[in-house]
């Protein structure tokens, strides 16, 4: 965080009704302090963080909810916290409020660390991850520093402090490939071979079952998959082209009421997560999940869908062709995904979106047909097109974003 909280005691501040989902949600991303829930005031309850909470877990956190009524409070001490708030709170959080514990999670390991490992010193304190990615049993940590000589030493540690853990990985190398493939390294679990990277993860009442050694799994997605958790698509006929092992089509699947959800996955390995994950959140629509590119499979479905997801980052621009292909000849809404500069927000996807429309109508434009589009409504070859909202997903790299335009394309011709 921007502010200075190195010795701070920080709370996020909710609407009573968000407590459950918003400490689920901090705790799997390492953010939570080992103290209670603070009490309710005025129908928000206060949640204490651990004090090493950064930009980046502050951005997860305030998406939680839309309509931004998730606060953050940084007050100089438990102390002063205390005197403006004790009068309010729940007497079993005050006492809880003791300065003899480890506030958060990492504070725990690094006290861990401290009383088992015989040369960890101040200098080894700045090695220890800043946070962690949870996945049902599984913590997943990014690459360590090679100066740092107690990577299983910590990872026994995990398994001490942090509740559920049960195995430990660390993510060597991001993801990569067409496929988006991870490479991680098993720092310590107490699992039996084979079991130690399946996961059953629940997230927003949708279960994802996924090997996290297979497949990739961006928590700092969960406000999209959020999103799609509450669209209602009475009767429409979705078609997810980056299905993955269900992330959008799942939630669709379980609430969105829609006719049918078409999901075309390329990785065999994700493919059959997808098919597990589909049936086990099934509602009322119909799923088809279909194995292969999708430039290839999905032909029954040409023409036939209100709606298509392109759930693929940096960017599918190369794809939106075959975006068009799925919509019905009247139009439709295309979720579209990409990278940009925050300059580039929605002209980046206003100009993808209208290139791609005019090589699906055999139309090649011109280099820079496209740099006069705007941000708003447009009108090309007969096709009104709008982006109808736009949203911010997580920060992707420096100055870099990865966003998503919602974009509604009407055929005026038909």
């Amino acid at each position: 965080m921007s502010d200075d909280v190195t010795n701070a005691f920080v709370v996020v501040r909710c609407p009573k009704r968000y407590t459950q989902r918003i400490m689920k949600e901090i705790s799997d991303i390492g953010a939570r302090s080992s103290l209670p829930t603070l009490g309710t005031i005025d129908n928000y309850t206060f949640i204490p963080l651990s004090n090493d909470i950064d930009d980046h877990h502050r951005h997860i956190i305030e998406n939680i909810d839309n309509a931004s009524s998730i606060t953050f409070h940084i007050f100089p001490s438990i102390e002063s916290f205390l005197v403006a708030h004790s009068e309010q709170l729940d007497q079993r959080a005050i006492t809880a409020l003791g300065p003899t514990s480890p506030v958060g999670p990492r504070d725990r390991l690094i006290h861990y660390l401290r009383e088992n490992v015989r040369n960890f010193d101040e200098n080894d304190v700045e090695h220890v991850p800043l946070g962690w990615e949870r996945l049902g049993h599984v913590v997943v940590i990014h690459k360590l520093s090679e100066e740092f000589p107690y990577a299983t030493e910590m990872a026994e540690g995990m398994l001490k402090v942090i509740p559920g853990c049960r195995t430990v990985v660390e993510d060597l190398d991001g993801i990569h490939g067409e496929l988006r493939q991870p490479s991680i390294r098993i720092l310590r679990t107490t699992l039996p071979e084979g079991r130690e990277t399946k996961v059953r993860h629940v997230e927003n009442g949708i279960v994802y079952n996924l090997d996290v050694s297979e497949v990739m799994f961006a928590s700092g997605n969960g406000t999209e998959r959020m999103h799609f958790s509450n669209l209602r698509l009475d009767g429409e006929v979705v078609v997810d082209m980056f299905a993955g092992i269900g992330y959008f089509s799942a939630p669709l699947a379980a609430r969105s009421n829609a006719e049918k959800i078409i999901s075309i996955e390329k990785n065999p390995l994700s493919h059959r997560w997808l098919v597990q994950n589909l049936s086990e959140n099934q509602g009322r629509s119909q799923i088809v999940p279909l194995l292969g590119d999708n430039r290839e499979q999905g032909e029954l479905y040409i023409g036939t869908s209100d709606r298509v997801l392109m759930g693929y980052i940096p960017t599918p621009v190369d794809f939106i062709p075959r975006a068009f292909s799925f919509l019905k000849p009247r139009g439709g809404v295309i979720h579209y995904h990409h990278v940009c500069h925050r300059e580039e927000y929605r002209k980046m996807a206003a100009q993808h979106v209208t290139r791609g429309l005019l090589l699906w109508l055999g139309v090649t434009p011109a280099a820079d047909e496209t740099e006069s589009i705007g941000e708003g409504q447009w009108t090309v070859e007969g096709y009104e097109i709008e982006i109808v909202a736009f949203r911010t997903v997580k920060n992707y790299a420096p100055k870099l974003f990865h966003c998503v335009a919602d974009v509604k394309v009407t055929n005026t011709r038909s």
